[in-house]
């Protein structure tokens, strides 16, 4: 052990900083990067619990068993009840039905609750949650249609209430078309006022909060019988569950690639250092050192070797994931949660690519003859070792698996895994082709082209170029991925989007509505007819008004809104058939367009033929087309959409979206007076709390962009480290047989710039295949090509590799060259043989 020490002391002052420099960033990205990675995204979905004001919320229509709000307290939950109903509010001279909201106190859960003294005003988060007992908090319109002001008393059932709050925002507020102007009271109030009766369509909701594990844990054992279910946030927001999941895709393949791109930087400096090591192992078993003590030589150093970069690297990537912490708190003001250390998958991926790619090169040398001494270089190329192809395909696949077990998404592993492997490949086949092009070139023309032919296809330059490859194939994919994420969510909830849905509008109102939203400057859709049918047969097949027990949802008639248009709405997408332009519907038919996911709930089809009841009228419609529908605009969306004249235009109601903005709350407030029957449901709480959490997982692509990046650049700088040796060693014997710097300068440099150029354009393919997998298959995006990426790889390669080989050129003075001609023993050589005499 000693022995070991002294000699790993002796490297790392000489040649073992590239080898060390890289395992100690693969801590660093394992530590770093991995925990960041479960606090940003245990912030984001903690975050995005507040659009459901809990972790996980219980529902049912029938009062919900006492055991369910006693086993969330056994498994250390907070739980709070509520119970939503719609009835009438009596103000002073209007009644006004209202969807009211009893909650217990110590609501919400998860978010805040916004009130305001004046109606339509911005608000600022309250204090208390919830109304105190005898309270009612208003909603804008509600107040406004009441004709009532803060302090006035509202009755509801047999209690009458103190007007005290303007309810602003709820962290769960109601959507949809179908429901009234929102009051908030305490459930305390509720039994007074003696509203609900048997038979009442009231929903009771049971809230859940928690440690993510406790919720987990706890609603994987609830028995839920018929009428009850289970809300999690990505059954009230899919479009946001949807950016959630792709956030943790892009953080999971960050860490993969910052792994994989460490592992094999540091699989190529172990085998430098091995070469480095073939005198002293040849020294020490001329000595008489035998092969298994040789063996735990190696195998003291690697290990002393990693536990100092584990240590130092955990320190540093602790200390970073820290940082980045804070500067999200100040920044986008996220709180993130305490860090959990992560040792198994930081120290698993950290012992894995410590003995899978770096202990290899080195089992080669406990088997060295003596005579390395003379010929180092042919002998460890030519000596055998078994496991230094199978150990790192292993170690490979555990790290892949290692992941997997942490995050999931086995889909994406298994689409890089491919990848990686394929451009490894590739890039061996690239090195000795481009080697036997240059070979024949040189043989024709002579000079320094022979030299850069052999340049390329000597020693270690396959490996040199895969490790290049993959490090440009990292910042490329990943810039691809952030690129492609980040433009999705900005699409998600545009600037100009909508914020208000204004509906209940009569056909007589259609036009004065309409003048007034125009002279308002509030920017409006299109005006939407509305009527409501009932959907009885698809394709001949009878639809049941009850689903019996087994049988699948869809064999059940439901109610449905339907519009017509004579144009195609600007937030549809025609996918198959044609509009009102294409083929006419059959004898007795009337054409209707379906929206996709609609379309696929009842399995069908253009072509196909729905039986539908209008008031007293039964209708033959004929599926002329199918669209998707972008919910995302904020504009009107229907699941089906007649075609023109079929509905009379005076029938039925309207409905419109428009834009508020800022500081339009008193004109909004008279405009509600002047036609008290409209509806009105403000979207701005949904609005903002989607962007704040777009805009939180915005950051934490980008600052774990920013650390990969900063781990690919010192990847780069590890693979020219790496070569320095054999380099100066080639620079030694050419400038001793009369080579010129500048020529050997030149060489250098274009040598370099064709590395970076290859590695770039491999990059640059893989990159394109692997964007194309993932869209597919794990994002769900529209498959895009980026064109950009065929540019920026070849450039940044041709660029880059040379600007950093630059960095490792050293100079070679005649004194050196004149101690290679001599043959003189090197200095290490010397200090060994003082070694042994000490040790022995």
């Amino acid at each position: 052990m000693k022995l070991a020490l002294r000699l790993l002391i002796s490297h790392l002052r000489q040649s073992t900083g590239a080898l060390f420099l890289s395992l100690v960033l693969v801590v660093i990205s394992a530590v770093a990067v991995t925990v960041l990675t479960d606090r940003l995204d245990r912030a984001v979905r903690f975050s995005s619990n507040v659009l459901l004001a809990a972790d996980a919320v219980v529902s049912s229509r029938k009062p919900l068993p006492d055991e369910f709000r006693s086993g969330a307290e056994a498994a250390g939950l907070q739980s709070v009840g509520m119970v939503t109903f719609s009835s009438v509010l009596f103000g002073e001279t209007q009644a006004i039905t209202a969807s009211v909201k009893a909650v217990e106190t110590g609501y919400p859960l998860r978010g805040r609750v916004w009130t305001s003294d004046e109606p339509f005003g911005l608000g600022a988060p309250d204090q208390d949650g919830a109304p105190a007992p005898g309270e009612v908090w208003l909603e804008s319109r509600l107040a406004a249609q009441l004709g009532a002001r803060p302090g006035d008393a509202v009755e509801l059932g047999e209690t009458e209430l103190k007007f005290a709050r303007i309810l602003v925002r709820e962290p769960d507020p109601a959507q949809g078309f179908g429901y009234a102007p929102r009051a908030l009271i305490n459930l305390a109030d509720l039994e007074r006022a003696d509203v609900l009766r048997p038979g009442s369509r009231a929903t009771r909701r049971l809230l859940l909060a928690g440690a993510p594990d406790a919720v987990e844990a706890y609603v994987g054992t609830l028995q839920l019988a018929s009428g009850e279910r289970l809300w999690r946030v990505g059954d009230q927001q899919p479009n946001l569950a949807r950016a959630l999941n792709n956030g943790k895709v892009f953080l999971l393949l960050s860490t993969l690639l910052v792994v994989l791109t460490c592992a094999a930087a540091s699989g190529m400096s172990a085998r430098i250092f091995a070469h480095r090591q073939v005198r002293a192992i040849g020294l020490l078993k001329a000595e008489g050192m035998t092969p298994a003590r040789v063996l735990g030589l190696l195998l003291w150093q690697i290990s002393a070797l990693g536990a100092g970069a584990w240590l130092i690297g955990g320190a540093v990537g602790w200390g970073v994931q820290t940082l980045l912490g804070e500067m999200a708190a100040r920044w986008v003001q996220i709180e993130l949660p305490a860090a959990s250390p992560h040792l198994l998958i930081s120290g698993g991926v950290a012992l894995l690519v410590l003995y899978g790619f770096a202990l290899p090169p080195l089992l080669k040398l406990y088997r060295l003859t003596p005579m390395a001494v003379l010929r180092p270089q042919t002998d460890l190329d030519t000596q055998p070792a078994p496991l230094q192809r199978t150990l790192p395909l292993l170690s490979l696949l555990s790290v892949f698996l290692l992941v997997l077990w942490y995050g999931g998404q086995w889909r994406m592993i298994g689409i890089v895994l491919v990848s990686t492997l394929g451009m490894g490949l590739f890039c061996y086949g690239a090195v000795h082709g481009l080697g036997r092009l240059l070979r024949r070139s040189g043989n024709l023309t002579g000079g320094w082209w022979r030299l850069l032919s052999a340049n390329l296809r000597r020693g270690q330059q396959p490996l040199q170029l895969a490790v290049a490859s993959l490090v440009l194939f990292t910042g490329l994919l990943l810039a691809a991925v952030r690129f492609d994420l980040l433009q999705d969510w900005t699409r998600a909830i545009p600037d100009d989007a909508p914020d208000h849905f204004l509906f209940n509008i009569s056909p007589h109102e259609r036009d004065a509505v309409r003048d007034h939203l125009v002279d308002q400057g509030w920017a409006h859709s299109d005006f939407f007819p509305l009527v409501n049918a009932r959907l009885l047969e698809v394709n001949g097949e009878v639809l049941e008004e009850r689903t019996s027990e087994g049988e699948s949802p869809r064999r059940r008639a439901r109610d449905i809104n339907l519009s017509w248009a004579q144009e195609l709405p600007s937030s549809n997408r025609l996918l198959r058939g044609a509009w009102w332009d294409g083929p006419p519907a059959p004898e007795g038919a009337v054409r209707i367009s379906l929206e996709a996911e609609f379309a696929g709930r009842y399995d069908i089809d253009v072509g196909g033929v729905l039986t539908l009841k209008l008031a007293e009228r039964r209708i033959q419609a004929y599926v002329a087309s199918i669209r998707s529908v972008d919910w995302n605009a904020m504009q009107p969306g229907f699941w089906a959409i007649l075609e023109p004249g079929v509905i009379d235009e005076t029938t039925g109601l309207y409905l419109t979206s428009f834009r508020l903005g800022e500081g339009g709350g008193a004109a909004l407030y008279d405009f509600l007076r002047t036609w008290p029957a409209l509806g009105l449901i403000s979207m701005n709480a949904v609005l903002q709390q989607i962007r704040g959490l777009i805009a939180q997982l915005g950051w934490a692509v980008g600052a774990i962009y920013l650390l990969v990046l900063a781990a690919a650049a010192l990847m780069l700088y590890v693979i020219v480290v790496s070569s320095d040796a054999e380099h100066r060693r080639q620079v030694l014997t050419l400038r001793a047989l009369g080579v010129s710097s500048r020529t050997l300068s030149r060489i250098r440099r274009i040598e370099f710039a064709l590395r970076g150029l290859i590695a770039g354009l491999l990059a640059a393919a893989f990159a394109e295949l692997t964007l194309a997998g993932l869209q597919l298959w794990v994002i769900n995006v529209e498959i895009r090509l980026h064109l950009w990426l065929w540019l920026a790889g070849p450039l940044s390669g041709a660029l880059l590799l040379p600007a950093i080989g630059a960095l490792g050129a050293g100079d070679v003075r005649s004194g050196q060259i004149a101690g290679l001609l001599r043959g003189a023993r090197s200095g290490k050589v010397i200090w060994i043989e003082r070694l042994l005499q000490r040790v022995n």
